[in-house]
């Protein structure tokens, strides 16, 4: 039976060039407009929803890339409106986020790609959770997720069905409902069930302890750990060990650029454009470099929400660091099965 690490983050080796291209391309000219127009807030829930759908299919056959872009605009469009309404209440807030992860955990049962955008909904669900006041209500910022998704979706549809027409009868095909897949792994034990029950106390433990220490940036500790935990020990270590050196990296890079260069207005765009396209370009290929363009993105465009950056980059790392030995003591609490035998290659 497949580890319920999915494969997401091994489904091709390579490069995925032109996918990073359109993601750059498109989530560069959305925080464009925004920094052109003195919307800057809107740049974070645009970009967002634009890179992750991007990511969402990379690397994955054209004929079904429309289908996984709209699930994930869906389930990042839900899961900010979701946590940014929870953002003031502790308790409510927590148990939406055992729910939300235990969701992200199973969701993989029905393919690589359905784990995918679990755990990219439970990123963007963390964040809106534990981010500080933002100048968009939840349902703005849910909105403007939704067409950042679409948008990028609407980049890559388009194209390929002007080229091929024939698409259309291929994409009008009915595929294999979900619910099936996921219900016959809804055991004990089973793999899946293992990992999402893992995940769910991970990311809500990391949750709270966020909250009760009153942190500058409550999401960036469960948002780490959804990262970094994954089935198989050796894993986990691996990915702990790529989101620290990545993160590094990232915080480094973003703190020379906006605290050092003070890069601001249209520079802030190409910041976003580059690592936006640089995170979906590697997401299969090199998760050190995906995790850079990520950190460097996600953090660059919180900067132009108001979230501070020069005060607080040791406590993120530190937080990393935290967010790694919190996933692996989860695994180490609720192991798989499995953990006798060889891990696969990361």
């Amino acid at each position: 039976m497949p580890s319920p690490s999915l494969n997401i983050f091994r489904m091709q080796a390579s490069v995925n060039g032109w996918g990073g291209l359109r993601v750059a391309i498109i989530t560069g000219a959305l925080v464009a407009i925004c920094v052109a127009t003195d919307h800057q807030a809107y740049a974070l829930p645009l970009a967002s929803g634009s890179m992750f759908t991007g990511m969402a299919e990379a690397g994955e056959a054209t004929g079904h890339r429309w289908r996984t872009m709209l699930w994930a605009t869906f389930w990042l469009t839900l899961s900010a409106f979701v946590g940014g309404l929870l953002t003031d209440s502790f308790w409510a807030g927590l148990v939406a986020t055992a729910l939300v992860a235990a969701i992200a955990g199973i969701a993989g049962s029905a393919g690589p790609r359905a784990g995918l955008i679990g755990l990219l909904g439970l990123v963007i669900f963390t964040v809106y959770l534990g981010a500080p006041d933002s100048a968009t209500t939840p349902l703005q910022a849910a909105l403007l997720i939704t067409a950042g998704g679409l948008l990028q979706s609407l980049a890559m549809i388009v194209p390929y069905l002007v080229t091929n027409p024939g698409a259309l009868r291929i994409a009008a095909e009915r595929q294999p409902p979900m619910w099936p897949r996921v219900r016959e792994h809804l055991r004990w034990p089973d793999p899946f069930v293992n990992h999402a029950v893992r995940l769910t106390l991970a990311v809500t433990f990391a949750t709270a302890l966020a909250d009760s220490t009153n942190l500058k940036h409550q999401y960036w500790l469960p948002m780490t750990v959804a990262w970094v935990t994954q089935s198989g020990r050796l894993g986990t270590t691996r990915r702990v060990i790529a989101r620290v050196l990545g993160t590094a990296g990232g915080l480094v890079a973003v703190y020379l650029l906006l605290e050092v260069l003070q890069a601001q207005g249209q520079w802030l765009s190409v910041i976003c454009a580059i690592c936006g396209g640089i995170a979906v370009a590697y997401i299969t290929a090199n998760y050190i470099y995906a995790v850079m363009g990520v950190t460097v993105l996600v953090l660059t465009l919180l900067f132009m929400d108001g979230d501070p950056l020069g005060t607080t980059m040791w406590q993120r790392l530190g937080e990393t660091v935290v967010a790694g030995v919190i996933a692996i003591v989860a695994l180490s609490i609720w192991p798989d099965r499995e953990d006798d035998q060889p891990a696969p290659a990361s």
